[in-house]
């Protein structure tokens, strides 16, 4: 589900927490696909904060480049479903090449509250960005795994870093990529440079109906089981090719529970993030 929750836009516009590690674990193999394992990924040292105050100031600079760019544009729109509102989006794009998504935002109702921007880089991964009062807030996905987070000052144009828990990196960058893919799939025919990264699945999503689990994205695969309404399950990684299930089309995900793993067609009338909100519906 692309669309954000109340919970999501008090954790981005209050307190914002950052962490820069490097997501190389062990991966084993789950019916024919990666999953992370439950490694912690490692924490940075207090020593790393001037490699941090470089990458910082590289993402808000290449953001800054994008933004004041001149590209093509084109609109596309996600229809209603049983929990927001319609998603408007802009593509920014070159030669066939995505640089910059903006889209709606949203509260737990259902109602637009904002946007927010994603920005492309072949060289470095894929960077969030939105406003929040007097700064200016970013997260970035590096296409080698590695995860960060800050705020820029609008008033003085300083950069300042938080802490995340550890082991919550991998949830981080499980929201940040599923998003791109749940945004790409409106723009099939431009190219997107999105890392392609194993997580471990501590994005956690919570079905709201009951939906086939696959062994590969396709329905024609053999079939898990049923995932049943109110269960909890942790995203992997998406397929960009688009699956149908109850006359709704959407993209792959492949996602694990607590006793397996498999495909599910990951539409926003079957599956949304798990929320504090929600999480005892």
């Amino acid at each position: 589900m692309i669309a954000y929750n109340m919970t999501e836009s008090k954790l981005l516009l209050g307190l914002l927490l950052l962490s820069l590690a490097c997501n190389n674990p062990k991966v084993p193999a789950v019916n024919g696909d990666t999953v992370a394992d439950d490694q912690a990924m490692p924490a940075l040292k207090a020593e790393d904060s001037d490699a941090d105050q470089g990458l910082m100031k590289r993402i808000d600079s290449i953001a800054d480049v994008i933004r004041d760019g001149s590209y093509e544009t084109r609109r596309a729109f996600f229809p209603p479903n049983s929990i927001r509102d319609t998603l408007k989006t802009t593509l920014f794009f070159k030669d066939g090449k995505a640089l910059r998504i903006q889209y709606s935002t949203f509260e737990d109702g259902g109602a637009a509250v904002g946007n927010e921007d994603l920005y492309f880089d072949k060289s470095l991964g894929v960077i969030r960005g939105g406003p929040s009062g007097n700064d200016a807030f970013y997260e970035c996905v590096t296409l080698d795994g590695r995860y960060i987070r800050f705020r820029k000052s609008i008033l003085d144009g300083t950069f300042k870093k938080a802490d995340v828990p550890p082991g919550a990196t991998d949830g981080l960058m499980g929201l940040i990529l599923r998003t791109v893919h749940d945004l790409r799939q409106l723009y099939p025919d431009i190219a997107f440079d999105v890392p392609e990264i194993p997580l471990r699945g501590d994005a956690r999503l919570k079905m709201i109906s009951a939906v086939p689990l696959y062994e590969g994205p396709d329905t024609n695969a053999h079939k898990i089981r049923l995932l049943q309404d109110r269960a909890v399950v942790g995203f992997i990684r998406a397929s960009d090719s688009i699956g149908s299930f109850r006359d709704k089309r959407w993209i792959w995900y492949f996602v694990k529970s607590d006793t397996d793993s498999g495909w599910i067609v990951g539409h926003p009338d079957f599956v949304q993030e798990l929320t504090d909100e929600n999480a005892e519906d």
